[in-house]
């Protein structure tokens, strides 16, 4: 019996080693990203099947809160992805065509 309580600290100080840091933050970043994915699909399921305006407003809502907590990493790694999708709808010089182009609206497409 003294031996077991003697090898069970043993066991438990190499079994608990600390992850690295860099580990643990990517762990929580696709954790992140995955619940995003879910709430952006049910966002998309609701505005396709003309849910009453609340519920998208509050799923709306919730992904974007969602979204929050992956914006520091997607901003510093994946700064073009996140212009796109969180920066101003602004209007677009086309150099070849030598117009203006106005933003696109979304909601026009769904």
């Amino acid at each position: 019996m003294k031996k077991i309580f003697f090898l069970l600290p043993l066991i438990l100080l190499f079994y608990c080693k600390n992850r690295p840091k860099h580990k643990e933050i990517n762990d929580l970043f696709l954790f992140n990203i995955q619940v995003l994915i879910q709430d952006v699909s049910r966002l998309e399921l609701l505005v396709k099947s003309d849910s009453i305006s609340t519920q998208i407003q509050k799923q709306f809502l919730n992904a974007h809160q969602n979204y929050k907590k992956v914006e520091m990493l997607s901003e510093y790694y994946f700064p073009v992805v996140s212009k796109a999708i969180n920066g101003p709808a602004l209007d677009e010089y086309e150099e070849d065509e030598g117009k203006t182009v106005p933003p696109e609206d979304v909601s026009q497409n769904c």
